[in-house]
């Protein structure tokens, strides 16, 4: 008996299963969206399980089109790939395991064009160009501790003075890693022909700091320009960055 009704349940799940893959979302996402806030979706094509959304928004911040594809990591879960995009950065991810008010995320990969971080960056002179790639195999987020750890990197590259007298300003990069539960740092370093740049991000339960130094090389007067308004200035030359807050 109680093999027969564990029959009829796997064969009413696999029914269940077969029905989100095959009706378009669009069709009953009036009725279920209040299960995904504060996420909002708009423009729907596909189904619950492989589609897309023209426009995605998260606490009413606009995301860019979003695109899943979801499969079950057990009985009681579901992971998937993600993929939000704009024309300005792409990202993408893998929602792994989530046990215990903890989230995993794995494969961590995407880009952001410098225009989208330029006017949060206090830069008075020049034009700049460049892009962010990210790569992160993992990055665990849990109640308790905000980020439990990431490892990975973040790399400024292809960054470029584009007005008159054109430079090219290297590469800056940050390894990042997990010495315990709770502490993520990330090594700050540069690979670049007209500056030194080297700093550590300190991430922590709710709590982060940053500390940068970036020094120009000797006679690079339009870099030194460049950043004259970046933080403070430093003794023996360049600014000094530091910067902490709470999340």
């Amino acid at each position: 008996m109680i093999g027969k009704l564990f029959k009829y349940i796997i064969i009413l799940i696999l029914i269940a299963v077969v029905a989100l893959a095959a009706v378009p979302l669009n069709t009953y996402y009036s009725y279920v969206s209040d299960w995904v806030k504060p996420i909002r979706l708009e423009n729907i094509s596909g189904s619950a399980i492989k589609g897309s959304a023209e426009q995605a928004s998260y606490a009413g911040i606009p995301l860019g089109q979003l695109d899943w594809f979801l499969r079950p990591t057990s009985w009681k879960s579901i992971g998937g790939r993600f993929t939000v995009s704009s024309e300005q950065y792409q990202l993408g991810f893998a929602l792994g395991k989530r046990t215990d008010g903890l989230i995993e995320l794995e494969k961590i990969r995407g880009y952001l064009d410098w225009q989208l971080l330029a006017p949060h960056v206090q830069l008075t002179y020049g034009n700049l160009d460049g892009v962010v790639n990210l790569d992160l195999p993992e990055l665990v987020y849990g109640t308790e501790n905000g980020i439990d750890r990431a490892t990975g990197q973040v790399l400024l590259n292809d960054l470029k003075l584009k007005q008159y007298p054109q430079k090219n300003l290297g590469e800056v990069r940050m390894d990042i890693t997990t010495e315990a539960v709770g502490r993520v740092v990330g090594q700050i370093s540069s690979d670049s022909p007209v500056m030194q740049v080297s700093g550590t991000l300190f991430v922590q339960p709710h709590r982060w700091q940053l500390n940068v130094d970036i020094i120009p090389n000797p006679g690079e007067y339009e870099v030194e320009a460049l950043i004259s308004n970046i933080g403070f200035a430093r003794r023996g030359g360049g600014r000094k960055l530091q910067l902490a807050g709470f999340y």
